[in-house]
């Protein structure tokens, strides 16, 4: 039981880590293209 409890922990472990790198790479994606255009 332990190890699917652990299983479960790294399964959530990873899609938060996953999430926050897709969040990193839209954030700047959505700076670089809006706003350097406004700036333009």
């Amino acid at each position: 039981m332990s190890g699917n409890f652990e299983d479960a922990l790294l399964a959530i472990d990873t899609t938060e880590s996953k999430r926050k790198a897709l969040q990193s790479k839209l954030y700047a994606l959505y700076t670089r293209s809006d706003f350097q255009t406004e700036n333009v």
